[in-house]
């Protein structure tokens, strides 16, 4: 049986945009959304201490969302957890490339033993 979508929306993805939007720089910045519960953002002219931080804040500030635990599936209802992989563009950088190396370390990032972590890629 699966989660309702209304669900879904109301209680863990509005109030997650809620919080990356407040995360990042404002006009900046962009957010979009790349799948179910997968989001993407592009920091524009950012060093690699300011991307860490702001993903940091990211990550904080996904962690605060609470859920409530009145359903069927308590093993869903906590604090969200969120797994971040940063890449960085050069100027002679490939997109695609850039795009892969965020993905691959969002999936090390996932699939790690300690979720609720930041990755960079080298």
């Amino acid at each position: 049986e699966a989660l309702n979508n209304e669900v879904v929306d109301e209680k863990i993805l509005l109030p997650s945009v809620e919080r990356l939007t407040s995360a990042v720089r404002g006009d900046d910045d962009l957010i979009g959304r790349h799948g179910g519960d997968e989001f993407l953002v592009l920091l524009v002219n950012v060093d690699h201490e300011a991307c860490m931080s702001i993903a940091e804040r990211i990550r904080a500030n996904i962690n605060s969302v609470q859920i409530p635990q009145t359903t069927p599936y308590p093993q869903l209802w906590r604090n969200l957890g969120v797994s971040i992989g940063i890449a960085e563009y050069h100027h002679d950088s490939d997109y695609v490339d850039v795009f892969n190396e965020a993905h691959t370390a969002h999936l090390i990032s996932k699939n790690s033993a300690e979720r609720n972590q930041i990755v960079f890629s080298d």
